[in-house]
């Protein structure tokens, strides 16, 4: 199984740094490796001449987007399989390819785990759905970072919608499972360290992503769209507002059982 690794950037040199260092020392090497620079100023353009040796094609032109640069690096790939490692995400250790390729793989979409990495806390594991279910992406969604994507999906399927900031990869995938009937494998692998600081991962950027999955869903789904707004917070205020909420039932769950406690104290003297 040939494997293609594409990463795209934009000004973001110290991410891409990391990123390149941790796909180059594989121990497997049966891969190729495509970055996708959006133009950048930083010096991302020098890093990335500097390790072309090493680089299957590479390109630094200004694009329109996230998916732009995605798509410009699928049309670029020859492997099997697309798997996104973008600037500031790493594979997780050297092993990571060589793990991949024991499992002996044949299906269309084949998600691993992730160790996420928020700053300021521990990194947490994060595991691929073991099934698939709509309730996984009216919840969240398969991260790209850990996921390999047959290449011939793109043509079946159709590329990243270019039109979304957001959640592009989300209409991917939910297309490809729920329209396309594509094959899915959960692999109990480690694949990336995940960047948690990204432009999804921001709670300004909740409106857009609930405004682009409305729209997802009207196109396709229209008759989910009720439930799924059902479970899911419709602003940021109504985020926060539920997160509040959260906390006070937490708080008054805690003083209950304070008070329990010392009743029970005062019942056992």
């Amino acid at each position: 199984m040939k494997l293609t690794i594409i990463t795209i950037n934009k000004n973001n040199v110290d991410g891409l740094a990391k990123t390149i260092r941790s796909v180059l020392s594989q121990n497997f090497t049966d891969y190729e490796f495509i970055i996708i620079d959006g133009g950048s100023s930083d010096g991302s353009y020098e890093l990335i001449k500097k390790n072309e040796d090493r680089l299957t094609f590479w390109s630094s032109q200004p694009d329109s987007g996230i998916y732009n640069a995605m798509n410009k690096g699928i049309k670029k790939a020859t492997g099997e399989y697309c798997l996104f490692v973008n600037s500031g995400d790493m594979l997780c250790n050297d092993n990571v390819l060589t793990n991949i390729i024991k499992q002996n793989l044949s299906e269309d979409i084949i998600s691993g785990n992730a160790l996420v990495d928020e700053k300021g806390k521990s990194p947490q594991i994060v595991k691929a759905p073991k099934e698939i279910s709509f309730y996984i992406f009216f919840q969240h969604t398969i991260l790209h970072q850990v996921t390999l994507i047959r290449s011939s999906l793109f043509e079946d399927v159709g590329y990243y919608n270019e039109d979304f900031k957001i959640v592009a990869d989300w209409e991917f995938f939910i297309k490809a499972l729920f329209l396309y009937q594509s094959s899915y494998k959960a692999i109990d692998v480690t694949i990336s360290i995940f960047d948690n600081n990204g432009i999804s991962s921001r709670p300004e950027n909740l409106p857009v992503s609930f405004r682009e999955r409305d729209e997802v869903l009207q196109k396709y789904f229209p008759y989910l769209l009720s439930d799924y707004r059902l479970l899911q917070p419709r602003s940021t205020f109504d985020f926060l507002q539920n997160i509040k909420k959260l906390k006070i039932l937490r708080g008054i769950f805690i003083v209950t059982c304070r008070i329990i406690n010392k009743l029970f104290k005062i019942i056992s003297r």
